[in-house]
């Protein structure tokens, strides 16, 4: 591996966005027939099969495009930080619950710690603990709840996409980190959102 072309990825599940809304629609609309036919009979057990091939397509498709995901950013970048997340505690969430399980963070993590194992590259986690709360550049506590997408911070005047904000946090809390604000844009961190299972999204700069 040549480090000297290759970058460093903060890589954070976004909880918005993440369902693939045409094949949510048709599974939903195949449970909607299920509900209405007589348990037991041959309708039933038909429509039943249909709703198992539905779910079957969507975790195939899920597993195969995490596969590719995590090769494509093992190819790219030398060190990938994440957020140390509770997953179990999340889903116990009664708003965050289906987006997490939709976008399989936690599937994505496993094999992406798997993959890096027979390559040079790195994962590295960090506490998740405020990092879209406290301003990067200097310490300042903004809170916002998850429908607030921009941080503005009144103290210092940073204003940057949240999840940016978030990324910067998650670099300085790394071994590598620094302390050095990179709100002026000159060193800032390349960020991807896991905002679907079936994407990845650059939401940053390059580092």
């Amino acid at each position: 591996m040549n480090s000297k072309n290759k970058k460093n990825l903060i890589l954070i599940v976004s909880p918005l966005n993440i369902r693939r809304k045409v094949i949510i629609k048709k599974l939903k609309k195949q449970q909607q027939h299920l509900s209405r036919k007589v348990k037991g009979s041959n309708r039933y057990n038909k429509q039943k099969l249909k709703v198992a091939k539905i779910h079957k397509k969507i975790t195939n498709s899920r597993v195969d495009n995490l596969h590719k995901v995590s090769t494509d950013l093992i190819r790219k970048y030398d060190i990938i930080f994440l957020e140390d997340l509770n997953i179990k505690g999340m889903v116990r969430h009664p708003y965050l619950a289906k987006h997490i399980n939709d976008a399989s963070w936690g599937t994505f993590v496993r094999i992406l710690e798997y993959k890096v194992e027979s390559t040079g590259s790195q994962v590295e986690k960090v506490s998740p603990n405020n990092t879209s709360q406290i301003c990067s550049q200097c310490g300042n506590k903004v809170l916002k709840t998850l429908a607030v997408r921009w941080h503005r911070c009144p103290v210092c005047g940073l204003n940057i996409d949240r999840d940016e904000n978030s990324a910067i946090n998650i670099l300085q809390k790394s071994t590598v980190g620094t302390t050095e604000s990179y709100a002026h844009g000159d060193e800032s961190p390349l960020l991807a959102s896991l905002e679907d299972s079936s994407s990845m999204k650059c939401e940053a700069h390059v580092l």
